[in-house]
């Protein structure tokens, strides 16, 4: 991880370059990464280098999700949650480790998913968060997005249920089961971020969403809070997960709290189709970043062929018509990719600035 450290280093230095030799405005330099500042599964305990990217980051895009899934089938699992009272896979956890690596809460942008997860129940009166199983659910790798989830509460009068020690909700019919967050559940997490002096938020992805309805919240409210005290089947009050969510309400309503600086969400390039770019509602977001662009990883040069070319253009031109402020950067996919361009980069000196900054700017 030790290597990672110089690409941010090497890449903010060439946009300062840039800025004074060309005189253009800076461009945004930021990364999307793991929930946590240490890595506690897949090999040994290994962190991300805190100062280079504190010092050279805008900020980070902490992906505040998939802590469960279809790699674990014995148990259902709140992919996204608030918080674990049995484990570290939780965002406060997650969050609370890049504030203490060093990594400053307007370096922070809090990631949330707009799709859920699926599992096959072992008992179907048996069916909370937690409860054995024996596979996955519906869908491709047990995952729904959530506007899917909608479609399946609607279509089969799924039982719908919310879990406080988790700050999730969950529905399930017969043996299936699905967890992911609603319009509800996600306003207490932009809550939580917000008294957490977060940079922001950003969701993933917004063609997931349906009409809008998650992606539309904003900050806590009263009413979100008197909503909560009504769903729970539990005695909130004094539940300590909800005495956390009332003080974090309390301070969010103060003037200490400051409002999000980022309020983003990610645009998937195979949503072309169905969700085209003008069908983003561009009042929702200060940022709308298109997914993905991926380097070749021997030349590390963009290959963008005329076709993509157009659709790059389509969409700046689509999302500044209907509001000009709106910024519209790229994302830059190295994860997921074999072999990963950014760890070939990171890992050769001569590869980790010039080459690429090269490449990437002709």
């Amino acid at each position: 991880m030790g290597d990672f450290g110089f690409l941010p280093k090497v890449w903010n230095h060439s946009i300062k370059m840039e800025v004074k030799i060309a005189k253009w405005p800076p461009l945004l330099l930021t990364a999307a990464m793991y929930y946590s500042a240490n890595f506690l599964i897949f090999g040994s305990r290994r962190s991300y280098p805190a100062a280079p990217i504190k010092n050279n980051l805008d900020w980070v895009n902490v992906m505040c999700y998939d802590y469960h899934g279809s790699w674990d089938t014995s148990k259902t699992g709140a992919h996204a949650a608030l918080f674990d009272p049995n484990t570290n896979l939780s965002s406060i956890y997650g969050l609370k480790s890049w504030l203490s690596a060093g990594v400053p809460g307007n370096k922070l942008v809090m990631g949330l998913p707009l799709y859920g997860k699926t599992w096959k129940l072992k008992d179907p009166n048996v069916h909370g968060v937690g409860a054995a199983a024996i596979g996955v659910g519906p869908r491709n790798a047990g995952v729904l997005l959530y506007s899917q989830v909608v479609e399946f509460n609607k279509r089969n009068n799924a039982t719908v249920a919310y879990d406080l020690d988790t700050a999730s909700v969950y529905s399930y019919k017969g043996t299936t089961w699905v967890g992911y967050d609603d319009p509800l559940t996600t306003t207490m997490k932009i809550g939580f971020a917000q008294a957490l002096e977060l940079r922001g938020y950003f969701f993933w992805a917004l063609s997931y969403d349906y009409e809008s309805t998650v992606s539309a919240q904003e900050i806590l409210s009263g009413e979100h809070y008197l909503s909560l005290t009504n769903k729970f089947d539990i005695e909130v009050c004094s539940h300590p997960h909800y005495c956390i969510l009332l003080v974090l309400h309390c301070y969010c309503a103060s003037v200490k709290a400051a409002a999000p600086v980022v309020k983003a969400g990610y645009y998937p390039s195979w949503a072309l189709d169905n969700f085209p770019p003008s069908a983003i509602d561009t009042t929702l977001l200060f940022h709308i970043i298109y997914a993905f662009l991926v380097p070749n990883n021997v030349t590390f040069k963009f290959d963008i062929s005329n076709s993509t070319a157009s659709i790059l253009s389509n969409f700046t031109t689509t999302l500044h018509r209907k509001t000009p402020h709106v910024k519209a950067p790229y994302s830059i996919r190295g994860g997921g990719v074999e072999p990963d361009p950014f760890a070939a980069m990171a890992t050769n000196a001569s590869s980790r600035g010039v080459l690429f900054i090269r490449e990437t700017s002709m």
